[in-house]
Protein backbone atom coordinates (compact mmCIF):
# COMPACT_ATOMS: atom_id res chain seq x y z
CA UNK A 1 0.00 0.00 0.00
CA UNK A 2 1.50 3.51 -0.55
CA UNK A 3 0.51 7.01 1.17
CA UNK A 4 -1.80 7.88 -2.31
CA UNK A 5 -4.08 5.26 -1.46
CA UNK A 6 -4.71 6.28 1.82
CA UNK A 7 -7.96 7.67 2.50
CA UNK A 8 -9.74 9.81 5.33
CA UNK A 9 -12.68 8.56 7.55
CA UNK A 10 -15.03 10.78 4.93
CA UNK A 11 -13.54 9.72 2.00
CA UNK A 12 -13.73 5.88 2.77
CA UNK A 13 -17.64 7.12 3.72
CA UNK A 14 -18.41 8.71 0.31
CA UNK A 15 -16.30 5.41 -1.70
CA UNK A 16 -18.47 2.91 0.32
CA UNK A 17 -21.71 5.27 -0.58
CA UNK A 18 -20.33 5.41 -4.19
CA UNK A 19 -20.11 1.42 -4.24
CA UNK A 20 -23.14 0.80 -3.10
CA UNK A 21 -24.75 3.36 -5.62
CA UNK A 22 -23.49 1.49 -8.15
CA UNK A 23 -24.30 -1.90 -7.43
CA UNK A 24 -27.91 -0.33 -6.56
CA UNK A 25 -27.91 0.62 -10.18
CA UNK A 26 -27.05 -2.71 -11.76
CA UNK A 27 -29.50 -4.52 -10.02
CA UNK A 28 -32.24 -2.08 -7.58
CA UNK A 29 -33.12 -3.73 -4.26
CA UNK A 30 -34.86 -2.07 -1.42
CA UNK A 31 -32.73 -3.13 1.21
CA UNK A 32 -29.76 -1.23 -0.98
CA UNK A 33 -31.88 1.79 -1.92
CA UNK A 34 -33.49 2.51 1.68
CA UNK A 35 -29.87 1.89 3.07
CA UNK A 36 -28.70 4.46 0.79
CA UNK A 37 -31.26 6.52 1.55
CA UNK A 38 -30.49 6.93 5.36
CA UNK A 39 -26.64 6.85 4.59
CA UNK A 40 -27.07 10.22 2.28
CA UNK A 41 -25.38 13.29 3.40
CA UNK A 42 -26.98 16.11 3.12
CA UNK A 43 -26.50 19.67 1.82
CA UNK A 44 -24.99 20.24 5.27
CA UNK A 45 -22.47 17.46 5.18
CA UNK A 46 -24.55 15.44 7.70
CA UNK A 47 -26.11 11.89 7.20
CA UNK A 48 -30.04 11.93 6.73
CA UNK A 49 -30.09 9.49 9.87
CA UNK A 50 -27.44 10.38 12.99
CA UNK A 51 -27.52 6.78 13.56
CA UNK A 52 -25.77 5.77 10.58
CA UNK A 53 -22.88 8.14 11.50
CA UNK A 54 -22.62 7.04 14.74
CA UNK A 55 -22.44 3.75 13.55
CA UNK A 56 -19.39 4.56 10.50
CA UNK A 57 -17.26 6.32 13.47
CA UNK A 58 -17.42 3.44 15.55
CA UNK A 59 -16.52 0.98 12.20
CA UNK A 60 -13.99 3.72 11.72
CA UNK A 61 -12.60 2.79 15.31
CA UNK A 62 -12.52 -0.57 15.01
CA UNK A 63 -11.01 -0.52 12.19
CA UNK A 64 -8.31 1.10 13.02
CA UNK A 65 -7.53 -0.09 16.55
CA UNK A 66 -7.50 -3.91 14.42
CA UNK A 67 -5.18 -2.53 12.00
CA UNK A 68 -2.46 -1.45 15.26
CA UNK A 69 -3.39 -4.52 16.21
CA UNK A 70 -1.71 -5.75 13.15
CA UNK A 71 -5.09 -6.93 11.58
CA UNK A 72 -7.20 -5.74 8.69
CA UNK A 73 -3.44 -5.40 7.07
CA UNK A 74 -4.19 -7.23 3.55
CA UNK A 75 -6.71 -4.43 2.95
CA UNK A 76 -6.36 -2.64 -0.29
CA UNK A 77 -7.26 0.72 1.41
CA UNK A 78 -6.33 2.29 4.88
CA UNK A 79 -8.64 4.37 6.51
CA UNK A 80 -6.71 7.73 8.21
Amino acid sequence: MTDENQLTSRQAYLAMFEFLRRHYERGPTDEIGGLLGSLSVLADGTSADPAYANDWAEAVAAVLTAESNGRHAEAEFRIV
